[in-house]
């Protein structure tokens, strides 16, 4: 990261429009370097994030299952879901 920015600022420098392009092995960081998935932190944050999409999901099959007076219509998958 610091050889990138070390090129960006050399050419801003250089008032040069040109941008530098990157090597290739100047980004090639494992994942386990940048993200400690030990922590609990990052099974919390997913756990979350999936409830909120599940929960959004099961709100908008709430709206597709009023009609036009606001009555729920009786679903089959609803009664599969209960179970």
């Amino acid at each position: 990261m610091r050889g990138i920015v070390q090129e960006l600022i050399k050419a801003a420098e250089t008032d040069n429009n040109e941008l530098p392009e990157p090597s290739p092995d100047a980004l090639s960081i494992p994942i386990r370097d940048l993200f400690d998935f030990m922590q609990s932190y990052w099974v919390e944050a997913y756990d979350k994030l999936a409830m909120r999409g599940l929960q959004d999901e099961l709100e908008l099959y709430e709206l597709l299952d009023l009609d036009a007076d606001g009555d729920t219509i009786k679903n089959e998958a609803d009664d599969a879901l209960n179970e």
